[in-house]
């Protein structure tokens, strides 16, 4: 969902807000009570690295996949003594079906599907509740949290669109 906020079609934009926050608030409500009433269980939710700062021309994908971050982290907190563990995975591109073959991704190179497994299963062994995959995005995503609103938001719009330059 990348292009213009004031370009965006608002069905496609909510149907893609129902599922990457909704979807993952409800599913994991859903489940939860049960792995609470086990003892043990283990949820891992999939944000993003976009989850750190507003992006320019991906704006509400970002806000959904910040949802989801803050939420996973806040519900980890809830259920930690009860045995159930959580996890935000926050991947960079990768090659799924979802990726845009035209795309150039402009920060943390392009991550196989098996690259993103294998850092959800170390940071679950690790038992943390949330990781960025890939060292690249890793340095990204913390060096986003210590700019200026404003330079932080400039480097977004600039890697978006050195990103989109192969589309």
């Amino acid at each position: 969902m990348a292009g213009a906020t004031a370009d965006a079609d608002a069905a496609s934009v909510s149907a893609m807000l129902r599922l990457n926050a909704e979807a993952v608030v409800e599913n994991t409500i859903r489940f939860l009570p049960g792995m609470v009433s086990r003892g043990r269980g283990v949820v891992v939710n999939v944000s993003s690295t976009g989850t750190f700062q507003p992006v320019p021309h991906m704006a509400a994908y970002a806000a959904s996949k910040a949802l989801v971050q803050s939420f996973t982290l806040g519900t980890a907190a809830e259920v930690a003594a009860a045995g159930v563990r959580m996890l935000a995975l926050c991947p960079g591109v990768t090659a799924t079906g979802m990726y845009s073959k035209g795309l150039v991704p402009a920060v943390g190179g392009l991550r196989t599907p098996e690259q993103v497994v294998t850092t959800a299963f170390r940071a679950l062994a690790k038992r943390k509740a949330s990781v960025v995959d890939g060292r690249r995005n890793a340095l990204f995503a913390r060096a986003g949290r210590h700019l200026p609103e404003r330079a932080s938001l400039a480097r977004a719009g600039r890697l978006m669109r050195a990103g989109s330059a192969g589309t």
